[in-house]
């Protein structure tokens, strides 16, 4: 007979009370770590080392509704992309770029400020800090936004936040709101308190808007801001914004001579030139807004403004004539310089004021030397590792080249032909 086939039977292992009891406890652990340890060490470490207060990281965006409740200036309608930013007749232009407009209300270095912009899409959030978290947040700056304002326990998406919070200095509430069914907006408040951006998302289709208000002295209120703020007008489903298409017959000659019709005029001028340059993209248009400048003595930011549109003026002789003209009559406004010969050492003394908020350095300045034989020039450079600051008055000593004679000159005059300022 054959062997009885041997039957094979699974041994089964059996736990100690002590090795279940210690399974469990890994389990029970692992959700407790994941849903409440994690969460809890996140969040101490944005409230101590990031130093965000607690209530400011755990709350929502508080919904703010475009409700106005004050008396609003009369405002000049500036279009871009079809948008429609209004901006108070009393506020001047100090920055233009193809889609951005920065206004002041006065020339002071330090005054409230309007900026407003329209792209076609949003910029990115760059969170340096996040590092590979940002791999795993959208990266679609709204749905970015939708999921970090919001967030109130995950770990990644606080840190994202924090990280957020932190890089646009962000220390108080932050709101959000909507002008239509398609842009919405989330209002930030601006590094120190000094007022609020809102950053303007389409949410059917192309389109991204910015506009901010603030003042580093007498801090601008969200009501403040909500009150401009409720006058911007999103994009027509159909056509082109009634301000645009009034302004599209302007005549450039016509709105520079307008220029000089008084100050009530100067805003009537910076609006049709906006819209036209918004509009066309012709940088001839810029040439009122500077003229409108210099009338309301935004003269040391005209010299920014000469400087980054001047080269594109070059294209037309005319214009170029203009733009230097500004330009010319604009430096004896930011430093003011007198002529003393000393005859006898064949020198000539340089009397300088400052008479601008910013420091100068770098000035170069063209000295004419006037006789009966004619008129001898020569350019020199002062200041150049000196700076002369607000207010300030130097004395700086030219010697004039070899073949100039100081004491057979008639006359010496010297024009500042160019500088430099900084804060």
């Amino acid at each position: 007979m054959g062997k009885k086939a041997r039957e094979w039977k699974v041994e089964e292992k059996k736990f100690s009370l002590l090795q279940k009891s210690l399974m469990a406890a890994a389990f029970a652990f692992i959700p407790f770590f994941i849903f409440f340890l994690v969460p809890h060490l996140v969040h101490n470490y944005i409230v101590d080392k990031l130093k965000l207060a607690a209530d400011l990281i755990d709350a929502p965006p508080e919904h703010v509704a475009l409700v106005s409740t004050g008396e609003v200036p009369p405002t000049m309608r500036i279009v871009i992309r079809n948008f429609t930013f209004h901006v108070p007749r009393i506020y001047t232009p100090v920055r233009i770029l193809p889609d951005v407009a920065v206004f002041r209300i006065n020339a002071r270095r330090i005054s409230r400020t309007i900026s407003i912009a329209a792209k076609e899409h949003p910029s990115s959030l760059a969170l340096r800090e996040s590092g590979l978290l940002q791999w795993f947040m959208p990266s679609d700056p709204l749905a970015f936004l939708d999921t970090i304002l919001y967030a109130s326990y995950h770990p990644v998406r606080m840190l994202c936040k924090a990280h957020f919070f932190v890089g646009e200095g962000i220390g108080s509430k932050v709101f959000e709101t909507s002008w239509d069914a398609n842009h919405r907006a989330y209002v930030f408040p601006t590094p120190g308190g000094s007022g609020y951006v809102g950053r303007i998302y389409n949410t059917n289709g192309a389109g991204y808007y910015e506009f901010s208000m603030i003042d580093e002295v007498d801090a601008v209120t969200l009501r403040e801001w909500i009150n401009l703020a409720i006058k911007l007008k999103p994009p027509f489903a159909a056509g082109t914004p009634q301000q645009e298409m009034a302004s599209r017959g302007a005549s450039l000659a016509d709105t520079l001579s307008k220029t000089e019709q008084g100050d009530s005029a100067l805003s009537d001028v910076i609006e049709t030139s906006l819209n036209q340059y918004f509009s066309t993209g012709r940088q001839g248009w810029l040439l009122p807004i500077a003229k409108a400048m210099e009338k309301r003595g935004f003269y040391n930011e005209l010299i920014q403004f000469y400087r980054s549109n001047v080269a594109e003026a070059r294209k037309d002789h005319q214009q170029q004539a203009l733009w230097k003209d500004l330009f010319d009559r604009t430096l004896p406004q930011i430093i003011k310089i007198d002529v003393d010969p000393h005859l006898n050492q064949n020198q000539i003394n340089l009397y300088c004021k400052n008479l601008c908020e910013f420091a100068i350095r770098r000035v170069k300045a063209k000295i004419t030397l006037s006789s009966r034989e004619g008129d001898k020039t020569f350019e020199t450079l002062i200041l150049d590792n000196e700076t002369l600051h607000p207010g300030n008055e130097k004395v700086i000593s030219v010697e004039p080249p070899v073949k100039f004679i100081v004491r057979n000159a008639q006359s010496i005059s010297a024009q500042i032909t160019d500088l430099e300022m900084s804060e």
